[in-house]
C-alpha cells in the first residue's frame, strides 16, 4: 500500500469582498480626492440602480479604507436617508437600523507601508481620471437608450449634460463662397 501524501494546511483564501459594517471603517484623512456632495449624491443613484458593484479597498489590519472614499460617503448617504434600507439586493442580514450598522462590500489587501497605501490610493483615483470617454459614443449610447425608454439616472450626467448629449446644438454652416465673391489675392 501507498502512503499518502498530505498537503500543508493553509488558510482558506478570503472571498474578493465580503460585507463590513460602516462602523468599523475608518476613511484615511489624507484622501487626496474631494467628493462634493452631488457627487456623492450621483454615487448613491448608481448604487441605488446598479447595486453596489465595486467594493470598497480597505487596508486589512488598520481596516482603513483607501479608494472607495465615495462609495463609503455615498452608502452612509443611503442609510441615513432610509435606516430600514439594504443597499445591495445581494446584502446579507437584516436591515440596518443605524448608519453605522450598514453594510457595505470590502476588499481586503494589506499594504507593505503607509507609502504603497498612499500610492495606490492616488493611482486608483488617477488612473480612471486619464481615460478619456468617446463623447460621440457616449452620446450615441445614451440616444439609443433614451429609445429603448431606459432610465438614464444614476449614469454620472446631469441634467444639462443629458440634455446638450440627447439634442445637440446645431453647428452654424457657412454658405460656401462662389466663383464671384472669391476672395482677393495679393
Amino acid at each position: 500500500m501507498r502512503a499518502q501524501k498530505t498537503l500543508p494546511a493553509t488558510e482558506p483564501p478570503r472571498p474578493a469582498a465580503e460585507w463590513v459594517r460602516i462602523g468599523d471603517l475608518l476613511p484615511w484623512e489624507r484622501n487626496p480626492k474631494a467628493h462634493p456632495v452631488e457627487n456623492v449624491a450621483e454615487i448613491a443613484r448608481s448604487i441605488v440602480r446598479f447595486g453596489f458593484t465595486e467594493p470598497i479597498i480597505c487596508w486589512g489590519s488598520r481596516k482603513q479604507v483607501v479608494a472607495g472614499h465615495g462609495r463609503l460617503l455615498a452608502a452612509q448617504m443611503l442609510y441615513r436617508q432610509d435606516a430600514g434600507r439594504k443597499v445591495a439586493t445581494d446584502q446579507p442580514g437584516e436591515a440596518a437600523t443605524d448608519p453605522a450598522d450598514g453594510l457595505v462590500p470590502v476588499r481586503w489587501i494589506e499594504f507593505a507601508s503607509d507609502h504603497e497605501a498612499a500610492a495606490y490610493a492616488v493611482a486608483d483615483n488617477r488612473l480612471t481620471e486619464k481615460n478619456p470617454m468617446d463623447a460621440a459614443q457616449v452620446a450615441e449610447i445614451f440616444l439609443e437608450l433614451d429609445g429603448a425608454g431606459v432610465s438614464l439616472d444614476g449614469l454620472g450626467y446631469g441634467e444639462e449634460e443629458l440634455r446638450i448629449m440627447l439634442d445637440p446644438p446645431e453647428e452654424p454652416t457657412e454658405p460656401a463662397a462662389s466663383d464671384d465673391e472669391a476672395p482677393a489675392v495679393d
